[in-house]
């Protein structure tokens, strides 16, 4: 908690005019915006046609959108956002590493790595999607864990669905699913039939909203993540 209180304070004071507003966070803000209005979730072209969500999967600008029809205004709502997403990672982490070392002070400063990051700072300092899709990831491993010592099926269940939509906020998140598949299949102390089955039922459910989301993207534009496959003769 002292961790995720630096934490705070070092991103509230890189975040003092607000979060940063610029390149992709504009497409991330225009495409809620233009959800909230009823055009839809992606971008108005200057001659006046819509183009759905271009580059990037769709859970970030969902989220900014959800908290926007609550009545934030949508870019002071990602700064807030942002800084309760840190200090949750923050706290997350630390835990973790308290539960599986038993130590308090390797707990402590693994908590500190991530507050005093001069990597996430920036990164947590911008109307940018990785706060949320880190968050995402970080619970699902950590859900994962749980499941790899008790056992339980709710356990897979949360732990999936949060690495599924840390990959549906952003697309390198896949890193987090593939984690989850090699843990499952190397690290349960169980027979190999019943390590592939919930690697595989891990796997169906992660990937499951993403699926859709392709789907629905190519057939509204004939392109995946804005990008097709052109055949010339």
């Amino acid at each position: 908690i002292a961790a995720a209180a630096i934490g705070i304070y070092l991103l509230a004071v890189s975040m003092r005019l607000g979060p940063g507003v610029g390149g992709d966070a504009v497409i991330y803000i225009t495409s809620a915006k233009n959800l909230l209005a009823g055009n839809g979730l992606g971008l108005v072209n200057p001659a006046g046609d819509f183009r759905l969500l271009p580059y990037f999967p769709p859970f970030y600008p969902l989220f900014l959108a959800f908290f926007g029809l609550l009545g934030f205004p949508i870019v002071k709502a990602a700064g807030i956002l942002n800084i309760i997403l840190f200090a949750l990672t923050i706290v997350l982490i630390g835990q973790w590493i308290k539960k599986t070392t038993k130590n308090t002070l390797a707990s402590t400063l693994g908590s500190l790595l991530p507050a005093c990051s001069p990597i996430l700072i920036p990164a947590y300092s911008w109307a940018m999607s990785e706060p949320l899709c880190i968050f995402l990831g970080v619970t699902g491993l950590i859900m994962l864990d749980l499941y790899l010592e008790r056992h339980t099926p709710r356990y897979l269940i949360v732990s999936a669905i949060c690495c599924g939509l840390s990959f549906l906020t952003r697309y390198s998140a896949a890193a987090y699913i593939a984690t989850g598949g090699i843990f499952l299949l190397c690290f349960q102390k169980q027979e190999l039939k019943k390590r592939i089955s919930s690697a595989f039922q891990f796997g169906l459910i992660s990937v499951f909203p993403m699926i859709l989301w392709l789907v629905y993207d190519l057939q509204k534009t004939a392109t995946i993540a804005s990008r097709s496959v052109l055949q010339g003769m």
